[in-house]
């Protein structure tokens, strides 16, 4: 929506339930999200309305490198398929503090005994929000009242406010 000035006025009960514009769906964590034919068909829609800023968390299967110090191309099909140089870390299981964990994404790395890595190619499970908005653009007064939350930006700077009127202010100032 753009214009000069803009009000936005939207509230309302229907049947016991506050609306206004926008919304959010509850977090919700898809274990083995790849396996589409088996999702459940709230978890489909979920993923086909969800777009990446939806995004709240993913994990992928992580291993740790049980050999010697080396070179690997990480990003290699099948890197993590020998069982003497990688063993499968559990999904709760801490990774070491005094060395970051790499991706296969990474390519070609340098791996110690210990090192942790993520396969980017096996995906566990996603968290996702999914946040259905609206986007003004004005270049004058932008006024709200709200039931709910704002979050309105000026120029780079945003204030996220709750479920009070909000009188931004001139767009640019």
């Amino acid at each position: 929506m753009q214009g000069r000035n803009i009000t936005l006025l939207s509230e309302g009960l229907t049947a016991g339930v506050k609306y206004g514009v926008g919304r959010s769906s509850d977090r919700v964590t898809i274990t083995n999200p790849s396996d589409f034919g088996s999702l459940t068909e709230s978890h489909k829609a979920l993923l086909a309305q969800a777009s990446a800023a939806d995004v709240i968390e993913t994990q992928y299967r992580r291993y740790e490198w049980i050999g010697d110090e080396a070179t690997v191309d990480l990003s290699a099909v099948g890197t993590f398929n020998n069982a003497l140089l990688w063993r499968e870390v559990g999904a709760t299981a801490r990774a070491p503090v005094n060395l970051p964990v790499l991706a296969s994404s990474d390519g070609i790395a340098d791996v110690v005994k210990g090192q942790w890595v993520e396969n980017r190619r096996d995906l566990l499970s996603v968290t996702l929000q999914v946040t259905d908005d609206i986007n003004l653009s004005a270049s004058g007064d932008v006024a709200v009242k709200t039931l709910g939350d704002v979050v309105h930006a000026r120029q780079g700077r945003s204030a996220h406010c709750r479920g009070q009127p909000q009188r931004a202010g001139p767009v640019g100032h």
